[in-house]
């Protein structure tokens, strides 16, 4: 077991109370997205993204029916699938996984291909689009100062006005799959990468940069594969700017932790709040850990978790925070099939989250649906996406839209009436 890196201020963990229970009816699905190709696109909704009103939902083929390009359907909430701008890499090419990381920011879309092989195998790209005139249109590309193959370059996303992260997972850096995250700063129009990040310990396989997020002087960096407590207990690492320098100021890891909880599988930050994903946590069960700053360090102020989880759940798979709302994934839930998934939404009001309700995709179908294998959220409103990895019959790609169960009237923000596509 490695030791914690000195001279650094790190987490203290204090008390803290589950998340209030239920509060009235569950959250509704007010519209599903189906896959325009049909059964032929199995991993329609493997990501999505949403802001102001338009929503982005990546998809495993491209036009010409070539898998694992990757391609990304977008436009207004209220339209159909089929009736979406379609975007795909300028120099698409089998495996890019174009799509696989979106965030919107001011009209903007960064877009991660993690397994882009331009500059050798699972390098890694990263593309911007930016919306002119009602359409979607590419504006620029994001390149590291140097290429690594194998690095997965663009795995994970944060985009702040004209500040964004890339994550590189498997970046060697002295390491065997260490990971990196890449800052990038926006000049006269210009992107350049300001400075590579890598956690002070690194060591192999820690994975450091599989999640990222940020707001105004703060980095947060999860490295689920770090072993501090245990193989794969993970661990989450804090930055800070100095002056003109990046720095470490904190690195998180529970006193609790255990061999593969995962800790740092998610991260994301909400005004003061950080929030940890532990999606491996009580076997598989998972738990989102909540921190607010105290002092020097950091202090656990809340965890929520599912009140009908069950092992191998994997409760924070995926999460998605904008102002007090927050959406989790437990893809691998159970319903009336077995991996069926379920989305849960938190209000947060008064520092507290909240539980608004949780619901599932109820298509009723035999094939796992794996609803909340991806989320994302406007801070009104929420989607959900899925993915087919299981043996049985094919299936189109679903996304949904939903909307909490304290939101007024949703349909005002849709263009079209909320409907169910056939």
């Amino acid at each position: 077991m490695r030791g914690l890196v000195q001279g650094l201020s790190f987490v203290i963990v204090g008390a803290w109370a589950p998340s209030d229970g239920w509060s009235g009816p569950p959250p509704e699905i007010i519209r599903e997205w189906v896959a325009p190709g049909g059964e032929l696109d199995r991993q329609f909704g493997y990501s999505v993204a949403m802001w102001d009103g338009v929503a982005a939902i990546a998809n495993d083929r491209s036009d010409d029916g070539s898998v694992r390009q990757g391609s990304i359907h977008l436009g207004p909430l209220g339209r159909p699938a089929g009736d979406l701008q379609l975007l795909q890499a300028p120099d698409r090419k089998w495996p890019d996984r174009f799509g696989a990381a979106m965030v919107f920011s001011d009209g903007r879309l960064l877009v991660g291909a993690p397994h882009d092989a331009e500059h050798g195998w699972d390098a890694g790209a990263v593309w911007l689009f930016e919306e002119k005139s009602t359409r979607w249109r590419l504006a620029d590309r994001l390149r590291p100062d140097r290429f690594e193959p194998g690095a997965r370059f663009g795995a994970s996303l944060a985009f702040e006005g004209t500040r964004a992260l890339v994550g590189a997972p498997r970046t060697d850096a002295g390491t065997l799959d260490g990971g990196a995250v890449h800052v990038f700063e926006e000049t006269l129009g210009t992107w350049h990468e300001l400075t590579r990040l890598v956690a002070p310990d690194r060591s192999d396989a820690d994975f450091f940069g599989d999640a990222v997020a940020m707001t105004g002087d703060l980095i947060a960096v999860g490295a689920w594969g770090d072993d501090d407590r245990g193989e794969k207990s993970g661990s989450v690492w804090l930055f800070g700017r100095r002056q003109d320098a990046w720095v470490a100021i904190a690195k998180l890891v529970p006193d609790d932790g255990k061999a593969r909880d995962r800790f740092g599988w998610q991260v994301a930050i909400a005004g003061s709040q950080l929030l940890v994903s532990a999606c491996g946590e009580d076997d598989a069960m998972g738990c989102i850990h909540v921190y607010e700053p105290e002092g020097e360090g950091w202090r656990l102020v809340q965890e929520l978790r599912d009140p009908e989880g069950m092992a191998d759940d994997w409760f924070g798979f995926s999460l998605a925070v904008r102002g007090d709302l927050l959406i989790v994934g437990a893809p691998s839930a159970s319903g009336t099939t077995q991996w069926e998934g379920r989305t849960l939404i938190y209000r947060r009001r008064a520092g507290r989250w909240s539980l608004l309700g949780a619901t599932s995709s109820g298509t009723g179908k035999e094939q796992p649906v794996q609803f909340g294998w991806s989320v994302a959220t406007d801070g009104t409103l929420c989607m959900a996406g899925r993915i087919d990895d299981a043996d049985g019959p094919s299936e189109a790609g679903r996304a949904w839209l939903i909307a909490p169960n304290d939101v007024g009237n949703p349909s005002d923000r849709l263009d079209e009436p909320m409907i169910r596509e056939p």
